[in-house]
């Protein structure tokens, strides 16, 4: 699965509402395709009328996309709160704002630390 930040892109609920969604069609697809004879349609030894297969089939396509429609619409919600700002959360429960500063600082302590390991001392003013 797609992962941002270590964030699922997609939720496991949208991957499974769409695989089922996928599996469904497939299925009413190809029945439909090869014209299946439902006249034999049975299910736990009761007959059942061939039209009800049509209407189920209908049910479950409708619901699946209902289904995925609601959890990709949460996904893109959810993902649009999570980098709505630049900021992280560090290790230590720290607020940081990921602004010009933030990088800035982040070279200066490289440079400091490419000196530290040429001198094997620290550079005057930062011991």
């Amino acid at each position: 699965m797609p992962k941002i930040g270590g964030r699922d892109l997609i939720s496991d609920s949208t991957d499974k509402s769409a695989r089922r969604l996928v599996v469904t069609s497939a299925a009413v697809l190809l029945v439909k395709l090869y014209k299946v004879d439902l006249k034999d349609l049975a299910l736990l030894n009761i007959k059942l009328p061939s039209e009800l297969f049509d209407v189920v089939a209908l049910a479950l396509l409708i619901y699946g996309v209902y289904s995925h429609c609601v959890n990709w619409t949460t996904d893109v919600a959810s993902f649009r709160l999570w980098y709505k700002e630049s900021s992280i959360w560090s290790e230590i429960n720290t607020h940081m704002k990921l602004d010009k500063s933030f990088y800035n600082r982040g070279a200066e302590l490289l440079l400091l630390l490419v000196e530290l390991d040429k001198n094997h001392e620290f550079p005057e003013g930062h011991a």
